[in-house]
C-alpha cells in the first residue's frame, strides 16, 4: 500500500550568524540551541553563515542532519551573500533573526525590500570598548542607531549605552543542566585545578590570568601547602601563540596546559574535573561559559564586567574582581586555593543556574517575540523591483470610480489576542462594545478558547449585543496538516461541550492555503480572507522601488488619508462589480491596535476615535451595511 506523504506547512525562520561551526563560541552555541528549540516548537530554520575552515565534530554534523534545519554556507563576501539570499527567499521567511553585526547589516538591508520582520540579539559588548575603532563605530550604528522589529540583548549592561533603542528586551542565555549531571569528573584532592574556557583573544584577559598564576606559584603560603597547581586553558583564537610564549616567559610551562578546542562530553568532563573557573575578561556581556561552569558546580572568579555580577555572587558562589587588576586576581586565586568551602560555593552555583538560567525560559521568551509578529498587522504581499514592469502594465485595468448604486457590505472583524495583561482585556472589550453600539456596527470577534473560558461573561455580553463570536487558533498549534485537523476537531467538540452556539467562523493564524480551506470546510467551519486593494501599490525604499498589496486592516486605514482610502475602496468595489459580485469589504482589526503594545507603533486607545472619523467619512460617500461574517455568507 502506498503511503501518502503529509505536506507540512510550517513557519520558516532565518537565523543569521557570520561565523559558524567549526568556529566555536557562545554565539554559536546559542544559535544551535535556539534552532533546536524552534524546531521543537514547530518552526523550520535556515542558518545563513559563512564557510569556515576546519572539520565539524560528530555532534555538529548530527545537528546539521536535522531535517527541519538547513545550514547555508556562503563562500563569497558574507554580507552580500546573505543579503541576496534573503531577497531570493523573501516569501519563505516568517522572520529573520541576526546574532552578529555583519549579519544584522545584511538582514536590515534586505528587510527594507522584503518587509520580513527582523530581530537582532546583541551578544557582544563592543559599544563599551575604551578606544574608538571601526568595529566600535559599526557596532554602535547597527545596535544603537538602527531600528528592528525587536532588539534583544543578552545582558542588562547594554541598556546603559547611549541612545539605546526602545524597547530592548533583555533575554539572558540559558543552559540545560542535565548533560552536566550525567558526566563525572576526575578531581584530585591534592591538586588545585583552575579552568578557563573561551576564545583566546585580548578582551578575554587570559594574559592577565597567566600573570596572576605566576604570582600564585611564587606565594610562600601557597608553596607551604604543597598543593599541585594546574591552569587548564580550553579554546582557540588569535592570541594562542602569544599566550604560549607568555607562559614560557613567566616560567609557567609545567603549570599551564593548553587543550585547544574541547566539545560535548570532553568539555563537560574538563569542567567537572576543575576546582575553580576563572573568567578574567577586560570586557564582556554575559559569558555563556559562566553558566556552563555553574552547571558543573564550580565556584567562579570573574571580573566585574557586563552582567557577571548577576552570575557571580560575592561570598556565595564566588568573587568578582576589578578588570585588569592582576594583583587582585592573584589574591583571590590564592584565596580559593586555600579555601576549604569550595564545594559549598559550587553547590550555590548549580542552584543559581538551574533556577534562574534554565534554557527553556530563554527559548520561551524568544518564541514570544516571534509570536508577536503573528499578532501584529500583516504587511501584505510585496514585490521585487524586477517584477515592476508587470505591475505597471497591470495597474491600468484598475479604476478608482465605482458607478453602481449598491451598498457596500462591510464586515468588521476583530482578532482578540491572549498576550495582553489579564486586567486590560475587560476594559478593552467594554470600550469596543460602546464603540460598536455607537456605530450601530455588529462584528465578528475571533477568540482563542482560553479567552472564551476566562472572559465568558464579557463575550456572552457581546454576543447578546449582536456580535458574532468566532474561533481562531494559535500559531504553535497550526503546523502540519494532521495537527490542523486535530485543532479543528477539538474546536468543534469545544463549542458543543461549552454551550457556545453558532461558532461557525474560523480564522487560522496566517493566510489559508487551498488545503487549509478544504480541512476547514470539512470540519464544518467557514473562512473568509481579509479584503485587499486589488491594485498593487508602488513605493520607494531608499533607491529601490517595491510593490505592495494593501490589506484592509486598521493599520493601513490609519496610514491613508481620506482621498487615498476612498480611492482604494472604490477600486475594490469596481473590481468586484466587473466580476459580477456585489461590493463588500472584510475589514480586520486587532486588539493590539487599541491596546498599547511594544513593537506595534500605531497601537493606541485613540484609534477608536480615529476609526470613527474614517467610518463617518465613508458614510458620506457611500451607503454602508454592516454585517457579521455569518450573515454575509448567507447573502452570497
Amino acid at each position: 500500500m502506498e503511503v501518502r506523504k503529509i505536506k507540512k506547512q510550517k513557519r520558516r525562520v532565518a537565523l543569521l550568524l557570520h561565523r559558524w561551526y567549526p568556529a566555536y563560541g557562545g554565539e554559536q552555541v546559542y544559535v544551535e540551541d535556539l534552532a533546536r528549540g524552534l524546531v521543537e516548537a514547530g518552526y523550520e530554520v535556515d542558518i545563513l553563515t559563512s564557510d569556515s575552515d576546519g572539520r565539524l565534530s560528530k555532534d555538529e554534523k548530527s545537528f546539521e542532519k536535522i531535517p527541519e534545519i538547513r545550514v547555508k554556507r556562503f563562500r563569497g563576501p558574507y554580507v552580500l551573500s546573505a543579503f541576496f539570499e534573503l531577497l531570493k527567499c523573501r516569501q519563505k521567511y516568517y522572520a529573520s533573526h541576526a546574532h552578529s553585526v555583519p549579519a544584522a547589516f545584511a538582514m536590515k538591508s534586505a528587510s527594507w525590500l522584503t518587509r520580513v520582520p527582523t530581530v537582532l540579539t546583541v551578544h557582544s559588548s563592543h559599544i563599551f570598548a575604551e578606544k574608538w575603532t571601526l568595529k566600535k563605530v559599526l557596532h554602535r550604528v547597527m545596535t544603537l542607531e538602527t531600528k528592528y522589529g525587536q532588539e534583544i540583548s543578552i545582558s542588562e549592561q547594554f541598556l546603559k549605552g547611549k541612545n539605546v533603542n526602545d524597547p530592548v528586551l533583555v533575554i539572558p542565555p540559558g543552559i540545560d543542566v542535565e548533560p552536566y549531571d550525567e558526566v563525572k569528573g576526575e578531581r584530585v584532592a591534592e591538586a588545585f585545578s583552575v579552568l578557563f574556557v573561551g576564545d583566546l583573544r585580548y578582551d578575554k584577559g587570559i594574559d592577565l590570568l597567566l600573570k596572576a598564576a605566576a604570582k600564585l606559584v611564587e606565594s610562600s603560603e601557597f608553596i607551604q601547602r604543597k598543593k599541585d597547581f594546574v591552569l587548564h586553558i580550553v579554546g582557540e583564537g588569535s592570541e594562542e601563540k602569544s599566550l604560549k610564549k607568555l607562559a614560557e616567559k613567566l616560567d609557567l610551562s609545567k603549570y599551564v596546559k593548553f587543550h585547544g578546542r574541547l566539545l560535548d562530553e570532553a568539555l563537560i568532563k574538563q569542567y567537572k574535573s576543575a576546582d575553580l573557573f576563572v573568567m578574567p575578561s577586560r570586557a564582556d556581556s554575559l559569558a555563556l561559559t559562566l553558566l556552563e561552569a555553574c552547571a558543573a558546580s564550580l565556584p567562579i572568579l570573574a571580573t566585574d564586567v557586563g552582567d557577571h555580577r548577576k552570575i557571580v555572587l560575592d561570598n556565595t558562589n564566588g568573587h568578582t574582581v576589578h578588570p585588569g587588576d592582576v594583583d587582585e586576581l592573584s589574591y583571590y586565586l590564592e584565596h580559593f586555593a586555600l579555601n576549604p568551602h569550595l564545594e559549598q560555593m559550587g553547590e550555590a552555583s548549580y542552584s543559581l543556574v538551574s533556577q534562574e538560567y534554565d534554557w527553556a525560559q530563554c527559548l520561551e521568551k524568544n518564541l514570544r517575540v516571534y509570536e508577536s509578529f503573528a499578532s501584529a498587522v500583516a504587511p501584505g504581499e510585496h514585490f521585487m523591483p524586477w517584477e515592476l514592469p508587470r505591475l505597471f502594465s497591470g495597474r491600468r485595468k484598475f479604476k478608482s470610480e465605482y458607478k453602481g448604486r449598491k451598498p457596500l457590505k462591510f464586515c468588521f472583524t476583530l482578532d482578540v489576542e491572549n498576550s495582553h495583561e489579564p486586567e486590560l482585556l475587560p476594559d478593552f472589550l467594554e470600550r469596543f462594545s460602546d464603540f460598536s453600539s455607537t456605530q450601530e456596527m455588529p462584528s465578528s470577534i475571533f477568540v482563542e478558547t482560553e479567552l472564551l473560558d476566562g472572559l465568558r461573561d464579557e463575550f456572552l455580553g457581546l454576543s447578546s449585543g449582536g456580535h458574532e463570536l468566532a474561533l481562531r487558533s494559535s500559531e504553535a498549534s497550526w503546523n502540519a496538516t494532521p495537527e490542523r485537523k486535530k485543532v479543528l476537531r477539538d474546536l468543534k467538540d469545544y463549542s458543543k461541550a461549552g454551550g457556545w452556539k453558532n461558532l461557525k467562523m474560523f480564522r487560522p493564524p496566517f493566510a489559508a492555503s487551498e488545503e487549509d480551506l478544504e480541512i476547514i470546510h470539512a470540519a464544518g467551519f467557514e473562512y473568509l480572507p481579509v479584503s485587499e486593494d486589488p491594485m498593487p501599490h508602488l513605493k520607494w525604499k531608499f533607491i529601490f522601488p517595491v510593490g505592495e498589496a494593501i490589506e484592509m486592516n486598521l493599520a493601513n486605514f490609519l496610514k491613508m488619508d481620506d482621498e487615498e482610502l476612498l480611492n482604494s475602496i472604490n477600486r475594490l468595489r469596481a473590481y468586484q462589480s466587473e466580476h459580477g459580485v456585489d461590493p463588500f469589504l472584510i475589514f480586520k482589526a486587532n486588539s493590539n491596535d487599541f491596546i498599547s503594545t511594544p513593537g506595534i507603533e500605531h497601537s493606541s486607545g485613540e484609534n477608536f476615535s480615529i476609526l470613527s472619523q474614517k467610518l463617518a467619512f465613508l458614510r458620506e460617500h457611500m451607503d454602508i451595511e454592516f454585517h457579521t461574517l455569518s450573515k454575509f455568507c448567507k447573502t452570497l
